[in-house]
């Protein structure tokens, strides 16, 4: 099982390891449906092993979240069994469990605020995310998060 093989580098805490597990992200996935939770949920294999990376990469607590990630868009139909396979919520979990606050992470999730097509419930991923990170508490005001950071990007 994925999990049993990520979790030493996980739980390692060691930078080399965070470092590693996000090079991985970064390589070819595998391009096949994976059947999951007794053959009642089929997703792509990218979208899973993608999912442990990043959930090893939070645990491990170093590493880096590509931007992308961060941006990806919400395609999944309603489906509560499959809708965390997708890389943006476990994307938002992992930079805040890393700390990765700078600019370019920040600015990817006030732009995803402004995503139309996410539930309600992701966008509350993206705003916890920001609010853990920022230590601002401007909930789900979209305009509040555009203001805060196009005031903070033009600080010298």
């Amino acid at each position: 099982m994925l999990s049993q093989a990520l979790l030493p580098l996980a739980l390692s805490k060691l930078p080399e390891a965070g470092e590693a597990l996000s090079e991985r992200l970064k390589t070819s996935l595998p391009n096949l449906s994976a059947e999951l939770f007794d053959n009642v949920v089929a997703a792509p294999a990218a979208d899973v092993v993608r999912w442990y990376l990043l959930w090893a990469i939070g645990l491990n607590g170093h590493g880096r979240i590509p931007v992308e990630l961060l941006t990806t868009p919400w395609t999944t139909p309603d489906n509560p069994q499959a809708k965390y396979w997708q890389p943006a919520p476990a994307a938002a979990w992992a930079v805040t469990q890393i700390r990765q606050a700078d600019p370019e992470t920040l600015a990817a999730l006030v732009k995803r605020l402004s995503f139309e097509d996410d539930p309600a419930w992701l966008k509350g991923d993206f705003v916890g995310a920001l609010s853990a990170l920022t230590g601002e508490q401007f909930g789900y005001g979209e305009v509040a998060w555009q203001t805060w950071w196009a005031n903070r990007s033009t600080l010298p």
